[in-house]
């Protein structure tokens, strides 16, 4: 389904004040005896508008939703909220499954590591039909009596690919490290736990 009403919505702006526009001619050359309430339907639509896109979530948001989520989870040390938003069809580097991984940030997270996460660029860049993809810069400041308190502050940026199986929400299904400190990114493939 397309989103794109919701996620555009200064085209609906558009279509209200049209309607409106309209409406003024309507009430002012014509002797219909409803033309009072024309003058509302600019209005109503525009409220319509309003209301469906605060009640209605599209990919898109529904993306940035479980992005910004998941480095919150990190960042509170909340290993359960990160899972839930994994796929069971999860593989990392083509190796790692959802079972390690969670076993990963379980022993990572155990202990204080994450003081703060700070998401300076997050970009979906495919919301389309069942599959998603997300990429997102973050800053990370370590914990100062933490096992990574040698690294004041780390920048990384991310590839989350995202699956969704019918009414169910987006779940990921693959991470990819592309940089950590503006070098070359973690080659999953080769690192070793």
């Amino acid at each position: 389904m397309s989103y794109y009403l919701f996620d555009n919505i200064s085209i609906g702006i558009l279509l209200a004040i049209g309607l409106e526009i309209v409406a003024v001619i309507v009430y002012n050359f014509s002797e219909w005896k409803w033309r009072k309430l024309a003058l509302l339907s600019g209005f109503l639509l525009l409220g319509l508008l309003i209301l469906m896109d605060i009640f209605v979530e599209t990919n898109r948001e529904q993306l940035e939703r479980i992005t910004r989520e998941v480095v919150r989870a990190a960042q509170d040390e909340q290993p359960r909220t990160i899972a839930f938003h994994l796929s069971p069809e999860l593989l990392v580097g083509g190796k790692y499954n959802k079972k390690v991984i969670v076993q990963i940030i379980d022993n990572w997270l155990s202990e204080p590591i994450i003081d703060s996460n700070l998401i300076s660029k997050l970009e979906v860049i495919n919301d389309r039909n069942d599959n998603g993809r997300v990429e997102i810069s973050i800053l990370t400041q370590f914990d100062p009596q933490g096992k990574l308190a040698s690294v004041s502050l780390l920048k990384s940026r991310w590839r989350l690919e995202f699956i969704k199986q019918g009414k169910e929400p987006y779940k990921i299904v693959n991470i990819i490290n592309t940089s950590v400190n503006d070098g070359a990114g973690i080659d999953w493939a080769n690192f070793k736990l």
